[in-house]
């Protein structure tokens, strides 16, 4: 008479716990990658919700002052000196520069009215995540 073992296998093998230690490690690998994008992202948002609320700032000074922002005593350039003679003008630029280099990565500002009472302001920092990438806002509004 012939018997026919059978065996039963009970638990996992080796092999079988390598493979499942590996796929969770590429799905843990591929989480912490997702991570990283997310928070890289979110800190690019938050640098520019700062940029339009500057822009919004100074915006906001020169129709305080609007005399001064008509006879272009705001007007400056990136990387410019201020060239305005308003204490009140000068006052406001060099707190708002200040702001824009404190608060934003290698921050910098514009203001250029034209003689439609039209004033653009640009608001420009370099990007944190890549040091080559300068990037700018451009807020076009009437005083």
């Amino acid at each position: 008479m012939l018997r026919h073992m059978r065996t039963r296998q009970s638990g996992f093998s080796l092999v079988e716990m390598l493979v499942a230690t590996l796929v969770l490690s590429l799905g843990l690998l591929g989480i912490a990658g997702m991570q990283t994008l997310s928070l890289r992202n979110n800190n690019n948002a938050y640098l520019r919700t700062q940029a339009n609320l500057l822009a919004y700032d100074i915006v906001d000074s020169m129709r305080a002052n609007r005399d001064a922002a008509l006879n272009d005593d705001y007007d400056v350039t990136i990387n410019g000196s201020i060239p305005t003679t308003d204490p009140v003008a000068q006052a406001d630029l060099t707190i708002w520069l200040a702001n824009l280099a404190t608060v934003l990565p290698e921050g910098d500002g514009a203001v250029d009215c034209d003689v439609n009472n039209v004033c653009e302001i640009t608001v420009q920092w370099t990007e944190v995540s890549n040091a080559a990438v300068t990037t700018d806002i451009r807020l076009s509004t009437e005083i």
